[in-house]
């Protein structure tokens, strides 16, 4: 059976492919691929990396799908899913000097009910135009899909410092109970005998007025009194002892070690405990680990995969997060080369009838599989509690499966819950590429992927129709956030109207002219020209006016 989706967003389209594939005979953990970029998608020539999916940030009642991109500079893109197993794109941030973005999120940082994308913008050499940091776009509380053209706040933990700023994972929450969201992240330069961090921050003001200011409320340092022995990679919020106290966890590259700080009061940290994980090599999770109380005692267990083994392994928090030992709280529940490397997310997504726990999904980043971890035992830490499946095999050109989301919201509200996962280096043609796979509830898996087009470049379409003698459509599109003119000349060169003069952010967009001058007297036929001027961009086309 193939089951051909509709879609109805204007960017997505062409249908490419629908293999359906059969698996696990109860009904349980049966995924469709739902909705990706197809190979002729602008993205080709990007790289897909970081996730956050299931927001609505702009109270549209549609829910959104953020990716991060290595292209232009550095770049988010939103997309809305508009209907079943169909999402349109609606936004893209400025294209500039930000660095490879690994990782995006969403939030609501100076605490106003406006929420707001934030990524880390990563990897670059440090120069006076570098712009790694911490980047805020906030919604602007009316418009559609209104998040403006430039961050509204920037954050670098050390902004003299000419080293890079790279953080694989991050997140947000309300770290030490007192009201106001803080993020907890790391910094990983170039330069780690010295400069490698791990933060907590906060915000005082609101980034809408401008009047706002960014707080370390802590910050740990590699050479300081605690620290830690390699590269910081991401960090998590829970609480592992379950004493009501939550935990600020941060991966490092020693062993794949956790660092863990718990909160004893509004803006108040202190240091709890040193773990590595790995005892195979010096492992890391690249990124981002889970938290979660899967077995329901009040107690927040760390899921954990290992980038260099394959390994996952769960830490539990014991009486007291301070005391914890490898011995007696780490349990690898799966061995060298069986969960994947790379990304992980924690959700029910198979709401089926039948032996049904909670699931972790792990990407195989080097062949593109994703697998399926299920509870379907009492307590997490014993290997025979969980039962394994490929949720999807790809073939030879679908290698690079990095990040997943596993939204607890039904994306396109048909009762049918999703996963979302980012390809990072799929094999051309088939190019660079995220993927959303639904569960079905049947004993098949269904594919068929409809293609999301991004701007790349600028363009000006010739008009139509061509010729004309009412009025006629000029279709442009902007690729970077810019001043735009579009203008009608005769073929004396004379300005005859300016069709467009204001800033435009990335988008695709038409004007029509109905063959009047700038005091909208007709003008007579004849051949007439018009040009886009965005920046750099200066293009001319001839159109026909016929009366």
């Amino acid at each position: 059976m193939i089951r051909r989706g509709v879609p109805l967003a204007i960017w997505a389209m062409a249908l490419l492919l629908a293999v359906s594939v059969g698996w696990a005979a109860d009904g349980d953990n049966i995924f469709e691929y739902a909705y990706g970029n197809a190979e002729d998608d602008t993205l080709s020539d990007s790289l897909i990396r970081g996730l956050a999916a299931g927001s609505d940030l702009d109270q549209d009642g549609l829910y959104e799908i953020i990716v991060t991109d290595y292209d232009n500079g550095g770049m988010v893109h939103v997309y809305e899913v508009t209907g079943d197993n169909t999402l349109e794109w609606v936004w893209s941030s400025a294209g500039s000097n930000v660095g490879n973005i690994r990782q995006v999120g969403t939030g609501d940082m100076d605490n106003d009910g406006i929420g707001e994308i934030i990524f880390a913008g990563s990897d670059g050499s440090w120069s006076v135009d570098y712009e790694g940091g911490v980047h805020v776009y906030e919604w602007d509380g009316s418009t559609d899909n209104g998040y403006g053209t430039e961050a509204v706040a920037i954050y670098k933990p050390n902004p003299t410092h000419q080293q890079r700023f790279r953080a694989e994972g991050f997140a947000i929450g309300d770290v030490d109970d007192d009201g106001q969201n803080e993020m907890v992240i790391v910094d990983n330069t170039e330069n780690p005998d010295d400069q490698d961090g791990l933060y907590i921050l906060s915000v005082s003001g609101t980034f809408e007025s401008g009047f706002f200011t960014w707080n370390e409320e802590a910050a740990f340092m590699r050479g300081g009194a605690n620290p830690f022995g390699g590269s910081p990679t991401n960090a998590q919020i829970g609480d592992m002892d379950g004493d009501g106290l939550k935990e600020a966890i941060f991966g490092v590259w020693d062993y794949a070690a956790l660092y863990i700080v718990e909160a004893t009061g509004a803006n108040a940290y202190a240091y709890q405990t040193y773990i590595s994980i790995d005892t195979t090599g010096d492992g890391v999770n690249l990124d981002n680990f889970e938290v979660a109380d899967l077995n329901n005692d009040g107690a927040d267990e760390v899921y954990f995969n290992i980038y260099g083994g394959g390994e996952m392994a769960v830490i539990t928090g014991g009486a007291d997060v301070s005391t914890i030992t490898f011995g007696n709280n780490v349990t690898y529940i799966a061995y060298t080369g069986e969960a994947g490397a790379y990304g992980m997310a924690i959700g029910d997504q198979d709401h089926g009838t039948g032996t049904d726990g909670m699931d972790i999904f792990t990407a195989v980043y080097t062949s593109g599989v994703i697998k399926d971890w299920e509870l379907t035992g009492a307590d997490p830490t014993d290997p025979a509690a969980w039962t394994h499946y490929d949720l999807f095999v790809g073939t030879s050109n679908d290698q690079g499966s990095f990040a997943l989301s596993a939204p607890s919201v039904d994306l396109d509200k048909d009762d049918k819950l999703e996963l979302v996962a980012t390809f990072l280096e799929a094999v051309p043609p088939e190019g660079k590429w995220f993927r959303v796979f639904e569960w079905t509830g049947e004993t098949e898996v269904e594919e068929y992927t409809i293609a999301v087009d991004v701007p790349r470049e600028f363009q000006l379409a010739q008009n139509y129709p061509n010729p004309f003698n009412a009025q006629t459509t000029i279709e442009y599109t902007i690729s970077r956030p810019n001043q735009v003119t579009l203008r009608v000349f005769n073929s004396t060169g004379q300005l005859v109207k300016t069709l467009v003069n204001d800033y435009k952010p990335i988008n695709r967009y038409a004007v029509t002219w109905d063959g009047t001058d700038e005091g909208g007297r007709p003008v007579a036929s004849g051949v007439y020209f018009y040009q886009l001027l965005a920046g750099d961009f200066n293009q001319t086309k001839k159109m026909t006016f016929l009366k």
